[in-house]
């Protein structure tokens, strides 16, 4: 996704600016689940203090788990946000044209 944010074209509006934050957020969430794996593996490698190395290998993962998982709540996030710009484009055609800025 990061590499498709920066590269791939973006359209008609020309939504670099969108686009170069959500690349920043891609990139921020997959170095934290690398970081988060990398560690667990080394903690479970290591096993300096034994079955509290579990533990912290455990969390680990868990960590690195949740941050592969947030796309789980940005793809809802921004299907509403999609929808809530439709709605908006939506309504500015029953408004009367007067109201338009000059």
């Amino acid at each position: 996704a990061f590499y498709l944010s920066l590269i791939v074209g973006t359209g008609a509006q020309n939504a670099q600016f969108i686009m170069t934050l959500f690349a920043i957020v891609s990139m921020d969430t997959t170095l934290f689940a690398y970081y988060y794996f990398w560690r667990a593996l080394l903690i479970i490698r290591r096993k300096a203090r034994g079955d509290e190395s579990v533990a912290l290998h455990s969390q680990a993962m868990a960590a690195g788990t949740f941050y592969t998982m947030t796309i789980l709540f940005q793809r809802p996030m921004q299907m509403i946000m999609i929808v809530v710009r439709r709605c908006v484009l939506m309504t500015a055609w029953l408004l009367p044209e007067s109201w338009a800025f000059a």
